[in-house]
C-alpha cells in the first residue's frame, strides 16, 4: 500500500505538534544505497529522515527539515534516528564489516561536543562500529566557528568515524571547508551529476573534486544519479561510487536490509518484496514532487 503524502506547515501549535511526534517516535530513519558503480557492490547507505505519522500519513522532509533545525529540535530527532538505525540495520552491519551508514548533521552540530557523546554513548557498545560511521555536514549551511568544527571533526577522526562534505560547491565553504576541516569524503551534489554531459563548467567541477579527492586520499560519492549515461561518465571522471534513484530510492530499514542481503547472495527479491520496492519508489518519487514545489 502506498502511504498518503500530507501537507504541514509551521503555524500556531506546530511546536506542541512536533514535540508530540517526537516523543511517539513518528521521526523515523529511511536508508538510501550507495553503491559502487565499477563492480555493483553495495557500499552501504545514507541515513534520511522521514517524518511518518500514526495515521500512516508521511510529511515531506522538505516542508520540516528547516523548522526543526531552527527551532532546535533536530538535536533529539538525530539522536533517534541514530539510535533506531542499531534495531534497523546492527545485525545486517555486524555481519558486514565492509558497509558503510552516512548519518546527516547541520551546522549546529559543529557548535558542541553533545554530537561526540551521543556517538559514543549510541554507538560505543553497539553492534555498528565506529569504523563504519560516516558523519555528514552539508556545506550549504555556514559553520560558524571552524576552529570549533575542526576539533569536533578531530574528535569523531580519532574514534575511527569518517566524516564527508555533503552539497560539495553549492554553498559557504567551498575549498575552505576541505582545507580547515580535515574532511574524509566528499559527495558531488546532484546538480552537476544532472549538468554531465551538458555543461562543460559541470564537468569540470566534477573533474576538479575528482581529483582533489585524488590527490588529497579522500573518498568521493556522486549523488542524484537518475541514467547509465550519468553513470558512464562518472566513470570516466574516475568516480567508483554513487547513489540515485536508478539503484533505489530512500528504502524502508526491513527493504534496505533485504536488498543489501540479496546482492550479498546474488538472489533476487520475492515477488512481494518486488511490489513493496516499487511502491517504496512511487510512494518517493511522490515525496521528491511535493519537495520541489515547496521550495
Amino acid at each position: 500500500m502506498i502511504a498518503l503524502w500530507v501537507s504541514w506547515r509551521p503555524e500556531q501549535d506546530a511546536d506542541d505538534e512536533f514535540v508530540a511526534a517526537i516523543r511517539k517516535g513518528e521521526f523515523i530513519p529511511y536508508y538510501q544505497p550507495v553503491m559502487d558503480i565499477e563492480t555493483g557492490g553495495l557500499r552501504g547507505c545514507e541515513v534520511l529522515i522521514r517524518w511518518r505519522r500514526s495515521d500512516g500519513t508521511i510529511v515531506s522532509p522538505g516542508q520540516f527539515m528547516q523548522y526543526a533545525e531552527t527551532s532546535g529540535h533536530i538535536f533529539e530527532m538525530t539522536r533517534q534516528i541514530m539510535r533506531q538505525t542499531i534495531f534497523d540495520v546492527g545485525h545486517l552491519y555486524a555481519a558486514n564489516p565492509d558497509l558503510k551508514l552516512s548519518v546527516n548533521l547541520f551546522a549546529g552540530h559543529f557548535e558542541d561536543r553533545r554530537i561526540i557523546e551521543d556517538l559514543i554513548e549510541i554507538y560505543g557498545n553497539s553492534s555498528i562500529s565506529y569504523s563504519q560511521i560516516v558523519m555528514e555536514v552539508t556545506e550549504r549551511q555556514p559553520l560558524r566557528d571552524m576552529n570549533v568544527a575542526r576539533k569536533i571533526i578531530s574528535e569523531m577522526q580519532s574514534l575511527g568515524i569518517r566524516v564527508a562534505l555533503d552539497d560539495a560547491g553549492t554553498g559557504h565553504g567551498g575549498l575552505a571547508y576541505l582545507q580547515k576541516l580535515g574532511i574524509d569524503i566528499i559527495k558531488i551534489d546532484k546538480m552537476f551529476v544532472d549538468a554531465l554531459g551538458s555543461d562543460a563548467s559541470s564537468t569540470s567541477i566534477v573533474d576538479m573534486l575528482v581529483e582533489l579527492a585524488g590527490n588529497l586520499g579522500m573518498g568521493i560519492i556522486a549523488e542524484g544519479v537518475e541514467t547509465m549515461e550519468q553513470i558512464a561518465r562518472l566513470r570516466e571522471l574516475g568516480v567508483t561510487s554513487a547513489q540515485g534513484y536508478i539503484f533505489a530510492p530512500p528504502l524502508p530499514g526491513h527493504l534496505y536490509v533485504q536488498l543489501a542481503e540479496a546482492l550479498t547472495s546474488g538472489n533476487a527479491f520475492e515477488t512481494n518484496d518486488e511490489r513493496e520496492l516499487d511502491e517504496a519508489m512511487e510512494s518517493d518519487e511522490a515525496m521528491e514532487f511535493d519537495e520541489a514545489a515547496s521550495r
